[in-house]
């Protein structure tokens, strides 16, 4: 018989409590044959609140069952609390897991980290708005995520007396998968007594921590590093936000596989992103990193180091682009590395599409400060198609620190399409003021092509060791070269074609000549057309927002405009929808956009631009078009069918139509775009003329009359890329001969890929100047790879008694094209003839006939891959249905399977299929979900939709916590516990403030209604003079106890006697009131509550826009319009002011 044990558990349980009550079930049950203690060793474990009442234990005593029994309890025991919820909150209100209260919250912090970590990994959640005070080391553990609401702060307490070295963050011993995002991290550097950059306070350190990520943090008013980390790989530092360190916002000490994007530094002591001790796979990329001139740190923006020899860790594989570095006193890039051989070890730097404006502008002449790039012992570093503007002594500099030993090798820097301009050096410095300059020309050789070096005070270059070629000195015609605000200057090049401003195509009047001036072997495939077949100087050279050539290539295509809409849900509200286009692409450039907001109406155009709102007459269906028109006068239209109702609006279906010319074509029309090419070569081989070449004949012929013929063709393939699928490619020869004459046979061509041979030697008997034929009259392969083999890949027959028709006859030759694209054979063209070369002589004309468009030719349709279109991003709630439609992907040969993969994190990548397709979340959170379709040649193409999933919506409702009258016949008067509200005026006019407390609300809540209730019960059976308008603004702060008609503060008075306020557009004392109710003069109070429509106010003091001042009633007329609510004073709590908020 067992003797009772009870364990207590509270009847209401706060919503945040973690516990899993089927735990405290197995915790009774095992309590019946353990002592409590031996359950709980640490009461945290289980119910980790601090200063909160836990579970009233009453244990009597018990009954040891066997030994074999108890290590089933506890194997089992562990195994559900391991299971159970892996994420637990912190809080300073007691609604947390673990609650803090500004003093040592490093305790509570490092409870919840250890009880994290004891799981095997989990999240810590940091609750805002709360600043977290931490006066010792938070230690993460292995598969942890520590993350926060955007307004949590951890802070350093001021005057911390740490030693150097001791970091404010850091990992368990070798602890791996570690991410920390979403919060503020604050040195409190102000208040801590210590010199920047001595190591002091680093805010995370982490050493041996593979599959680091910190991502979306602010990290602000540091002593030290902001993520410093070693001897690691698989790092992300990603889209933070980085103000005013003291040492670097990065460091990675001897690391590989590192991606630094998004983020944006203002540095102040060293750099913003530094790779030491040798670094490989390190990407850093679309990066904003600047400082302020006023300052006097000499630190470079990003940079690579290895300062002493002892050890031979090398640099490779690095890659740094698509940043913009301005306002430094440092340089931009500063790379120098130290070895103790003479083996390159550091070597294949890559970078381009960069920024540099106002950068090394130290005021001393340190050397490795003063130029926007400064390398040394780099090898194989290539520098092309950046903008250097001002880079101080020099735009790229060799420099070699003092005291530091040099190998004694060669190295090699390629710059080109660059422009380097506006340096200006010092004239204390000699050889400064130049683009280029290479202090140590014995190590150091820069190959220079194709730059634009303009402008440099003492000129383009300085010292020995340059291969110079093809450079410019010349005005590169910027949009905006001068603006003085150094991160908004605009480099994309004038052109009077086109060139790109904000997501449009903009036309200038004269060009620059830097379009088209690039390296000849540089890549310009990304650039639009017309384009010229040659890359752009400059940051946006080979890409798609290079400006337009005024040269146009004839193989060039203009493709039409695809329109997109969306609905955004953030903006939608009631009847009013916001529609955004911006989402719409062309390949040169969108001119205008015009809307038509109900097609029942006829075709109009009620609106322009990429983004407008239109608010309904009242809730229903409507056919939406959207029309956009390129810069070739190609337009393109879409509708969506959307439900409009009293929250929101929505797609019911879409789809979209591209036009030419004012004429519809089919969506595969839309997508599909030719190609005709004319031969460069063909030539005839007859074998009565054996040894003779015939490769300006006006005919090819093929078959046999009196002499068997057979032809060569070969088109130019080279534009296309070996990763091109075809759709088709038709060889096209138009038939002339024999005219009027039947023939005794059938003649069927065949097209076989013929042996390699040479136009101008090619006959019957030999393929070259030097080689015969192995077989006299050709040889070749079939379809299958068989020399001589007899399956063609083509064949036309042209019976007997058929005459030429004067039209053009097709072969479908694109097995044999796609293997000469795809690179499986060298392109040696085709080979014609007769499959029996017996009485079945034709002829067709060749390149050299004088009627153009009767020669031969060859169109190829390149299969375009898939676009896929996941649709808007959602917002959704969690246990419905949420649709997800895909239907607006496109193909131009029809898509054929459609793969959605609903959460990127799980790793299962296909979870639905169908163009629409339904999912119910059932965790609230941010989702990352993916469309893959595939199209019938198997390309793929994907899309995302960001997803929030939200709890259901709440209700809450709130009273007065105070409410105060302003009365002018009683000025200095304060009315703060009377038990009615009056707004109007009788003899004197009369207003009131509210206030509620908001602060239960997190700043990320949605407010989809606010309503204030007012209890109308006075004039009784009394009708007034006029209308009485209620409105309510947004007041400026007040205190109850001292306000008044006069006054706001104990010691402040309003500026305007009987209140300031704001209104909805935030104009002070302004006329357009958040809510406004009449109260019409014949009505009489109703004894019941009137609404006022408060939703926009709340949401602005629930977000944190505005600071909570509650709510200034006044009526609009005040002039025989007096009337009065209940209080909050009023005897009867159900006839009290109330504020009812729904939200999610």
């Amino acid at each position: 018989m067992f003797e009772s044990d009870f364990i207590y558990i509270p009847e209401k349980s706060s919503k945040e409590n973690r516990l899993n009550f089927s735990h405290v079930q197995l915790l009774v049950l095992c309590h019946h044959f353990f002592p409590v203690p031996l359950l709980l060793p640490e009461c945290h474990h289980i119910s980790p609140n601090k200063n909160k009442h836990f579970n009233l234990l009453k244990r009597t005593t018990g009954l040891l069952i066997s030994l074999s029994l108890s290590f089933l309890f506890f194997s089992v025991l562990f195994t559900v609390i391991s299971s159970a919820a892996t994420t637990v909150y912190i809080d300073t209100d007691g609604t947390g897991d673990y609650n803090c209260d500004g003093h040592n919250d490093h305790v509570e912090i490092n409870q919840a980290l250890e009880y994290i970590n004891s799981l095997g990994g989990g999240t810590v959640y940091l609750r805002g708005p709360n600043t977290y005070w931490i006066d010792s080391t938070l230690y993460i553990g292995a598969n942890t995520i520590l993350t926060g609401d955007k307004n949590a702060e951890i802070k350093l307490v001021p005057y911390a007396g740490w030693s150097s070295g001791t970091p404010m963050i850091t990992n368990r011993k070798s602890a791996d998968n570690i991410t920390i995002t979403g919060f503020i991290i604050n040195g409190n550097s102000a208040n801590q007594g210590v010199s920047l950059g001595k190591g002091y306070y680093n805010m995370i350190y982490f050493i041996g921590a593979d599959n680091t990520k910190v991502t979306n943090m602010r990290l602000e008013w540091g002593c030290g590093d902001g993520l410093k980390i070693r001897n690691s790989k698989g790092i992300i530092f990603s889209n933070n936000d980085v103000y005013k360190l003291g040492h670097d916002a990065f460091y990675a000490l001897a690391c590989s596989d590192i991606k630094v994007f998004g983020n944006t530094v203002f540095t102040r002591t060293n750099s913003a992103c530094r790779l030491s001790g040798g670094a490989r796979n390190a990407a850093i990329y679309d990066n904003i990193f600047f400082s302020s001139l006023s300052g006097d740190s000499t630190g470079p923006a990003i940079e690579l180091d290895k300062s002493w020899p002892s050890g031979t860790n090398i640099f490779d594989n690095i890659e740094i682009y698509n940043n913009r570095i301005h306002t430094l006193n440092g340089a931009g890039i500063w790379m120098f590395a130290s070895y103790p051989d003479n083996a390159i070890h550091a070597r294949n730097v890559h970078i381009h599409h960069n920024i540099f404006t106002k950068v090394g502008q130290y005021k001393t002449n340190t050397g490795y400060s003063n130029a926007a790039i400064v390398l040394c012992s780099f090898d194989n570093t290539i520098i092309e198609n950046n903008v250097i503007d001002d880079g101080g002594h020099a735009g790229i500099k060799w420099y070699t620190r003092p005291g530091r030993p040099v190998q004694d090798l060669v190295y090699t820097t390629i710059i080109r399409n660059n422009i380097i301009m506006n340096c200006n050096g010092v004239s204390s410095v000699t050889g400064s003021g130049v683009g280029i300059w290479n202090t140590d020309p014995s190590r150091s050789t820069f190959i220079v092509q194709n730059n634009d070096i303009y402008n440099n005070k003492n000129g383009q270059i300085y010292g020995g060791g340059f291969i110079m070629s093809n450079n410019l000195n010349v005005d590169p015609l910027c949009a905006d070269q001068t603006n003085p605000n150094f991160g908004a200057r605009d480099y994309h090049l004038k052109s009077k074609t086109g060139r790109y401003l904000n997501g449009k195509l903009v036309k200038d009047p004269i060009s620059s000549p830097l379009i088209d001036a690039g390296y000849q072997g540089s890549a310009y495939i990304n650039e639009p057309s017309p384009n010229g077949g040659r890359i752009n100087i400059g940051r946006y050279g080979n890409t798609v927002q290079a400006s337009r050539s005024d040269i146009s290539l004839s193989n060039q295509l203009d493709y039409p405009p695809v329109p997109i809409i969306v609905l955004d849900p953030d903006v939608t509200q009631n009847y009013t929808v916001s529609f955004n286009a911006d989402s719409s692409t062309d390949d040169i450039g969108i001119v205008s956009y015009s809307w038509n907001f109900d097609l029942s109406k006829g075709v109009s155009a009620d609106a322009t631009g990429s983004k407008v709102n239109y608010t309904y007459g009242k809730a229903g269906t409507y056919t939406v078009m959207l029309t956009i028109v390129d810069t070739s006068g190609q337009t393109s239209s879409a509708t969506v069918l959307i439900s409009v109702g009293n929250t929101t609006a929505y797609v019911v279906s879409s789809e979209t139509s591209i036009l030419k010319d004012n004429e519809t074509i089919s969506e595969s029309e839309n997508e599909t775009f030719s190609d005709i090419h004319f031969p460069v070569y063909d030539n005839r081989l007859r074998a009565s003329l054996a040894n003779y070449v015939l490769s300006n004949s006006t005919y090819l012929d093929i078959g046999k009359r009196s002499s068997a013929c057979r032809d060569l063709i070969l088109f130019n393939l080279s534009t296309y890329n070996t990763t091109d699928i075809l759709s088709n490619a038709t060889l096209s020869l138009y038939w002339y001969y024999p005219s009027g004459t039947p023939r005794n046979n059938d003649t069927v061509v065949e097209i076989y890929r013929p042996f390699a041979w040479d136009p101008e030697y090619v006959s019957w008997n030999y393929q070259n100047s030097t080689a015969a034929w192995i077989i006299p009259g050709g040889n070749w392969f079939d379809r299958n790879g068989t020399a001589m083999g007899s399956e063609p890949y083509a064949a036309l027959t042209f019976a007997a008694a058929d005459i030429p028709d004067n039209r053009y006859y097709e072969f479908d030759v694109t097995e044999l094209v796609q293997e000469y694209i795809s690179g499986r054979y060298n392109n040696t063209g085709f080979f014609l003839k007769a499959r029996n070369e017996s009485g079945n002589y034709i002829a067709f004309y060749s390149s050299d006939w004088s009627n153009v468009s009767q020669r031969p030719k060859l169109t190829i349709i390149v299969d375009k891959p898939p676009i896929a279109n996941a649709g808007s991003d959602i917002i959704t709630t969690v246990g419905i249905d949420t649709t997800f439609n895909g239907s607006l992907s496109t193909d131009d040969n029809g898509i054929v399977s459609y793969s959605w993969d609903f959460d990127s994190s799980d790793g299962i990548t296909s979870e639905a299929n169908g163009s629409t397709v339904t999912k119910v979340f059932t965790t609230t959170g941010n989702y990352t979900v993916t469309l893959t379709v595939t199209d019938s040649k198997g390309q793929t193409s994907s899309d995302t939709v960001d997803v929030i999933v939200r709890k259901p919506l709440i209700s809450t409702s709130h009273t007065a916590v105070y409410d105060n009258r302003l009365r002018e016949s009683s000025s200095k008067t304060v009315f703060s516990t009377s038990s009615y509200l009056d707004v109007g005026k009788s003899a004197y006019r009369c207003r009131d403030v509210l206030w509620f407390n908001l602060s239960s609300y997190n700043t990320t809540d949605i407010i989809y209604n606010a309503t204030l209730s007012l209890y109308w019960y006075y004039p009784q059976n009394a009708m007034r003079k006029n209308d009485t308008v209620v409105e309510i603004y947004r007041p400026l702060e007040w205190e109850p106890e001292y306000v008044s008609w006069n006054c706001r503060l104990s010691d402040t008075k309003w500026t305007n006697k009987g209140g300031d306020w704001s209104d909805l557009n935030n104009i002070s004392q302004g006329k357009t009131p958040y809510a406004s109710l009449t109260f019409s003069a014949n009505d009489t109070p109703g004894n019941r509550y009137y609404d006022f429509n408060v939703t926009k106010l709340v949401q602005e003091y629930v977000s944190g826009k505005y600071n909570n001042t509650g709510f200034f009633l006044k009526a609009k007329n005040e002039n025989g319009d007096y009337i009065a609510f209940y209080s909050s004073e009023w005897s009867n709590t159900s006839q009290r002011p109330k504020l009812t908020v729904t939200y999610q």
